[in-house]
């Protein structure tokens, strides 16, 4: 007699050869849940992330948001007190000032 079992395997890519190879559905959770090391057929560590991909992202645009709030907050109090942050003086169109006088300065800014 012959017993049939039906099983659910979740096909994997190594991210270090590129072998595909597949786990058994069950198993996969249980790495998942206990955020355990397993291997490839090439013997390359692998593991699942205990924190879910969505919750990372949302995480993310909350820190993204956090320094673009503190950005405006900067340019806003600039602009009350309309003194420049890199010469000291005070400008009616403080914005254009710093795009045409310091223009330098704001790249290596964005680069750094």
């Amino acid at each position: 007699m012959s017993d049939f079992v039906n099983i659910q395997l979740r096909r994997i890519t190594c991210c270090n050869c590129g072998v595909v190879f597949a786990i058994g559905e069950d198993h996969v959770q249980q790495l998942k849940e206990k955020g355990s090391t397993f291997y490839c057929p090439s013997g390359h560590g692998q593991y699942f992330d205990k924190v879910d991909p969505c919750e990372k992202s949302k995480r993310r645009i909350a820190e993204l948001n956090e320094q673009l709030d503190a950005a405006a907050k900067k340019i806003r109090e600039l602009e009350r007190g309309n003194r420049c942050e890199h010469c000291g003086k005070r400008y009616k169109n403080l914005i254009r000032h710093i795009q045409k006088q310091h223009s330098e300065q704001l790249t290596e800014k964005a680069n750094a």
